[in-house]
């Protein structure tokens, strides 16, 4: 940090956003983001104004992620987990022939009571088995 001052400040800048991200309740949040934005508004460092658009522009859905739910706070983690086990199915399938049956197998895999309720029985084409 001895190297330059726009290091610096960078630095304490970025250390002030992670403590409030941690420390901040969301009673709190636009008071303290609303501070951090003009704070890096105010920096010498042109990358931190940028930052500071994109801040202004998703300001709803950053408060947004201060909300708690018990201990926990929002995140996307549940969805993406989701989205990577579709992908993994399709890896390993090599591809469905046959869309409902890809979509029955999505679904079996995330939540099996789900898939037993969505299943259409009567839709599901079976052949008829020979007799010896």
């Amino acid at each position: 940090m001895n190297v330059h001052p726009d290091l610096d400040e960078a630095y304490s800048l970025t250390q002030e956003f992670l403590r409030g991200i941690r420390e901040v309740k969301y009673e709190n949040a636009k008071d303290w983001l609303n501070n951090w934005i003009t704070s890096i508004s105010k920096s010498n460092c042109k990358e931190f104004n940028s930052l500071a658009d994109m801040f202004i522009n998703w300001k709803i859905e950053i408060l947004n992620s201060f909300i708690r739910f018990g201990d926990k706070r929002l995140h996307n983690g549940y969805i993406e987990g989701i989205n990577n086990k579709i992908k993994v199915i399709k890896r390993i399938a090599y591809g469905y022939t046959n869309l409902t049956h890809f979509r029955n197998r999505i679904m079996y895999i995330i939540n099996f009571d789900y898939v037993i309720k969505m299943v259409d029985r009567t839709k599901i084409a079976r052949r008829k088995r020979k007799h010896k």
